[in-house]
């Protein structure tokens, strides 16, 4: 968008412009839409747009299409333009409710980095609540000012892979005043220990994500105030230790390992209510059990090449993970984790509290599979909702915000279910005499596929099945829904429904 100077517009009665019959509200919304050009050439088109880019509560700063290293009075003006606008709000104490600084240093002026950090100080003063700090270019430094301030609530910052630095250790006192509550750290290479140093000072931390961090080979999470922690993807890490972590509710853990040599993993969360962990096994795992934990999704990947002694550590962590989990009432598998615990000897597992069992596939369910789900049900005394799904990925999208993967967690057995046919899963089923409590079936018949048979087997083995719903996208045979009339209950809905 592209604002020129210009007579103000006339309504349609000829009285007034139209932007000054809007709420200030709605002005500064359309504020926060503009690119840093524009909002310069905005507060110099009168007195009164001049006042609504000083009084907007939320701005949205960057410089990344002003990046061309011949304009340097371009750069100059725009820095000017900036530091004028940020004194004026500080010194006239105008509260800003958040600040997104989008900035690279590529080509900088040499004062540059410190205009940046006096923008933030001024931020700071003027009693911000957010910051969004996307940084390129080089190294930086994030300001004491600004893990120190008081009124801040929210802290996210991405270096796009470049380094993050911490202030020096002498400067931790300033953190005791610090009132930040979400903290989030993507695409940054630490060098040093300076964010773990600093972590344990945020008495009033909630909510930590570390998504893509490079430059640590062993974390250590030691707070008493939070409560939802997400690692995500962390490159070079090799053991993780979440201790004594009272308050933590939700952890989510989506660990892959490139080169890496022993790893290990250890959570002391007695609190625990969701637990996520997908990605590669690791050669020790201990977890504290909880007592409230009620939804659990694993998903890890087979060890590769392992000796006679690494198998059986294997063994021992997955009978620990198993031990850990025995309490959930929702649970999900990958299936192909479900065959690694049957081929390391951990099934069948006694699974006493599990009502709602989610088994996610990514391809078409081997026999060794089916035995392996056969083996796992046989230990699921009270399971109330057997679901078969299909799923690319166990976790939502990485990039996603911890409140987003929440959600996408629990809303996970509200999704369609694929099931697979298989003569020797009906066998493996019928034999074992499962318990089928369901009510409700939903399933959706993959293209070619009528699964006739499995279908029937459900009708037959679910007593108390009300309703089953089937979606399928290619035609059904003739004698289909005949076939399924003679094996339904006389209170048994059965809906068959065509997708587009």
């Amino acid at each position: 968008m592209e604002i020129t100077m210009q007579d103000p517009v006339q309504d349609e009665d000829g009285d007034g412009d139209r932007l000054s019959s809007l709420p200030d509200r709605i002005v500064h919304r359309i504020i926060s839409f503009l690119t840093l050009k524009d909002l310069a050439r905005f507060s110099f088109t009168s007195r009164r747009c001049q006042e609504l880019c000083n009084s907007t509560p939320t701005l949205s700063l960057s410089n990344i299409d002003i990046l061309k290293p011949d304009d340097i009075l371009c750069r100059l003006s725009i820095n000017a333009f900036l530091h004028s606008l940020m004194l004026h709000r500080c010194s006239h104490r105008v509260k800003m409710q958040s600040l997104s600084l989008r900035w690279s240093f590529q080509h900088s002026l040499p004062d540059e980095e410190f205009r940046v950090w006096s923008w933030l100080q001024h931020a700071v003063n003027s009693g911000v609540r957010e910051f969004n700090l996307n940084i390129t270019g080089k190294p930086f430094s994030l300001p004491v000012c600004v893990l120190g301030c008081k009124s801040l609530s929210s802290l996210v910052v991405n270096t796009n892979n470049g380094v993050l630095r911490f202030p020096s250790t002498l400067s931790l006192s300033y953190a005791s005043s610090s009132t930040l509550r979400k903290l989030i750290l993507e695409y940054v290479r630490m060098e040093d220990d300076g964010f773990q140093q600093w972590l344990p000072s945020f008495k009033f931390l909630k909510v930590l994500c570390l998504s893509k961090v490079s430059g640590m080979k062993s974390m250590r999470i030691a707070s008493s105030s939070i409560e939802k922690l997400k690692i995500v993807s962390i490159e070079s890490l090799c053991h993780i230790q979440i201790q004594e972590v009272e308050k933590l509710n939700e952890l989510y853990i989506l660990w892959e390992f490139k080169k890496c040599g022993s790893k290990s993993l250890e959570i002391s969360a007695p609190n625990l209510q969701r637990f996520v962990w997908a990605g590669d096994t690791v050669d020790y795992f201990s977890m504290r059990s909880s007592s409230h934990l009620w939804r659990a999704v694993i998903g890890l990947l087979p060890p590769a090449n392992q000796s006679r002694g690494r198998e059986d550590a294997c063994k021992a962590n997955f009978d620990e993970l198993l031990r850990s989990i025995h309490s959930t009432k929702n649970l999900t598998l990958s299936i192909e984790f479900v065959e690694i615990l049957l081929e390391h000897g951990c099934l069948p597992f006694l699974l006493d509290n599990l009502v709602t069992l989610n088994i996610r596939r990514s391809t078409r369910i081997t026999g060794h599979q089916v035995q392996a789900l056969s083996s796992l049900l046989t230990g699921t005394t009270k399971l109330y909702h057997l679901i078969i799904s299909t799923l690319r990925r166990i976790l939502p999208n990485p990039h996603n915000s911890a409140s987003d993967i929440s959600h996408s967690v629990s809303a996970g057995i509200n999704i369609d279910v694929t099931v697979i046919t298989s003569l020797e899963m009906i066998n493996s089923m019928a034999s074992k005499q499962l318990p089928f409590k369901m009510k409700k079936i939903t399933m959706e018949l993959p293209n070619g596929e009528n699964e006739l048979e499995l279908i029937k087997y459900l009708l037959k083995s679910a007593e108390k099945l009300e309703e089953m719903t089937i979606s399928y996208s290619s035609p059904l045979p003739s004698y289909f829904s005949s076939e399924l009339t003679k094996y339904k209950k006389p209170f048994t809905k059965l809906h068959l429904h065509r997708k587009p």
